[in-house]
Parts: structure tokens; sequence; C-alpha cells
């Protein structure tokens, strides 16, 4: 069990996360309710498609660019979590 973690991955999306829960809770603010439910719904919609057409998760990048990668996915999360509430 021990180096199952990866802190540095997790420090990233971490920092991507806090950055984008701030700008989703702000967004909210200036979307209309039909508009934050079609997202959620599209939001529910890719997470089925991820689920059902995922055997293993694949490293889509390598050094630098995965790094950035890593970023990108927490902003887009925290996004998702300010603007949806949803989160873990």
């Amino acid at each position: 069990m021990h180096g199952d973690v990866d802190w540095r991955a997790g420090g990233l999306v971490l920092l991507g996360s806090m950055v984008g829960a701030n700008y989703g809770v702000r967004l909210l603010h200036g979307l209309s309710l039909p508009v934050i439910q079609r997202g959620f719904a599209l939001l529910l919609i890719a997470t089925a498609v991820r689920l059902v057409w995922s055997e293993q998760p694949h490293q889509l990048a390598h050094g630098a660019a995965g790094h950035a990668l890593l970023v990108v996915i927490g902003l887009v999360a925290g996004v998702m979590a300010g603007l949806f509430g949803v989160g873990g």
C-alpha cells in the first residue's frame, strides 16, 4: 500500500480545482436555472459514457504536458463543483 498515491498529481489537480471552484461559484450567479439544469444533465451523460467505455485509466500525456493536463482537469472539476455542487 505504500507509494500508491501520486501526491504530485493530486497537488496539481488540487491547484486547478481550487481556482475552478471559485470561478464556478461566480459563474453560477449569472446563469439561469434551465442552463444550469442542462449543464448538469450533460455532466451526467458524460460521466455515464466515461463509465461505460472505460476499462482502465490511461495516461494521456507525460512530463510538462501531463502536469498541465492535470491542472486543467482540476480546473474543470472545480468549476463543476462550484457550479453544480458536485464533488467528493
